[in-house]
């Protein structure tokens, strides 16, 4: 029986963050089968085994027992080929369905992968691009001062679906990927099965790529 989701949380310094971004896939409000791999992708052999030793025993932060594999790739130091490494994991392990792309300091709302569900049973669609984040800011000295530790943030959030019919000249003047996949499920591995989804050799902005391959894809 194949597993509708698995997540893969890439990583390649910065265990804090990591830690945030696992404990929100972790705690998504999805009754179905869920999966998380943490996928480290880094040339700092202390950085692997601090994850190795920190994650040692899964069910002491994992209650959920969702997370179930932590993988080293193969790195040059540069995003693209981490990212192209979860590519090659998806590819590899043929039970689960769909895909969900994280960064280790990225975040998921409670609902994500609901709302991820929904757009993939409502819709046509193979991939599912971001064309904005949201950012928060703590101020460290008030959160050192808070006695309780506790904070509550009530949030309204919508996703919709829309798609790009031309870029906006704004693209011409500034560094910035108009979008990037958070998932794709497995007809995007046989429709671009020729393709790097991401540029191994960009420093940033490796994503860009992968916007490309859709843009054209979508006006084909």
């Amino acid at each position: 029986m194949s597993t509708k989701y698995v997540i893969c949380i890439l990583t390649s310094s910065d265990i804090d963050s990591l830690k945030m971004s696992l404990e929100s896939a972790i705690n998504q409000n999805y009754d179905d089968s869920l999966d998380i791999f943490i996928v480290v992708n880094t040339l700092n052999d202390h950085y692997y085994e601090e994850i190795l030793s920190y994650y040692r025993n899964f069910s002491l932060i994992d209650k959920r027992n969702r997370l179930k594999k932590i993988i080293r790739t193969e790195s040059n130091g540069k995003p693209g080929m981490g990212h192209n490494s979860i590519i090659d994991i998806f590819r590899e392990h043929h039970c689960y369905e769909r895909l969900v792309i994280l960064d280790g300091d990225d975040m998921l709302y409670p609902n994500s992968i609901n709302s991820i569900d929904y757009i993939y049973d409502n819709s046509k669609c193979d991939i599912i691009n971001l064309l904005g984040n949201t950012r928060f800011s703590f101020n460290s000295h008030d959160i050192q001062n808070e006695k309780k530790g506790k904070y509550s943030i009530k949030l309204n959030y919508e996703i919709e679906e829309m798609f790009v019919n031309s870029l906006c000249p704004e693209f011409n003047d500034i560094l910035a990927t108009p979008s990037r996949p958070i998932s794709l499920n497995r007809n995007v591995l046989d429709k671009l099965k020729d393709y790097d989804l991401y540029d191994n050799e960009c420093a940033i902005y490796d994503d860009y790529k992968i916007f490309l391959i859709c843009y054209v894809e979508h006006f084909k």
